[in-house]
C-alpha cells in the first residue's frame, strides 16, 4: 500500500482528516498519507464545509489541539462560525503571562475531573487575521487540582 509512514505515535499507517455535524452525517473525508499532521488542509475543508451551511444558520466548531492555530481561527472568524477548540502548552502558557494581571479565578459550582477543588478564569487572546486585523478571542481555562496517581494506583489493587 503506498502513502505508509509513521504517525506521531509511531503507528505505521495512513492518516484520515474528517467532519461531522452533530448527528454523525459526516461532511468531508480525505484519505492522506501517514505522517501528516491533523490540522494539514483543515482550514480549507471547513471554509468549503461553511459556505455551504445557509447565511441564516448558526456554525459552530469544535476541535482538539491539533486545529488551534491561526489558520482555523481565521476561517471560523470569517465564516461567521463560533468556536470552541482545545490549546496546546506552547499557546496557552503565552495567553496566561500576557494576561497575568488581569486574569480573577472563581471557584466552580460543578465539579470537574472528579474534583471539588476546580477554578475557572478567562483571559484575551489578541489574534491578527490574514488582513491584518485584530481580533479579540477569549481564552477560558478550568485549572484543577493534580490528581495523586499513588491513591488512583490503590483503588485499582
Amino acid at each position: 500500500m503506498e502513502g505508509l509512514e509513521y504517525d506521531y505515535i509511531n503507528t505505521w499507517g495512513l492518516n484520515s482528516i474528517n467532519a461531522y455535524d452533530q448527528y454523525g452525517f459526516s461532511y468531508c473525508f480525505q484519505l492522506r498519507p501517514g505522517g501528516t499532521y491533523s490540522a494539514n488542509g483543515a482550514g480549507t475543508m471547513i471554509r468549503n464545509i461553511f459556505k455551504q451551511v445557509e447565511k441564516n444558520m448558526n456554525k459552530f466548531l469544535r476541535g482538539d489541539s491539533a486545529y488551534c492555530n491561526i489558520g482555523v481561527m481565521n476561517t471560523c472568524i470569517n465564516q461567521n462560525a463560533k468556536f470552541t477548540l482545545a490549546m496546546k502548552e506552547n499557546v496557552y502558557k503565552h495567553i496566561l503571562r500576557l494576561n497575568q494581571n488581569t486574569m480573577k479565578r472563581k471557584k466552580t459550582n460543578p465539579n470537574f475531573f472528579d474534583c471539588d477543588q476546580c477554578e475557572l478564569s478567562n483571559a484575551i487572546y489578541p489574534n491578527k487575521d490574514l488582513a491584518g486585523r485584530l481580533n479579540f478571542l477569549r481564552v477560558v481555562f478550568i485549572r484543577a487540582s493534580k490528581v495523586n496517581t499513588s491513591e488512583i494506583e490503590d483503588t485499582l489493587d
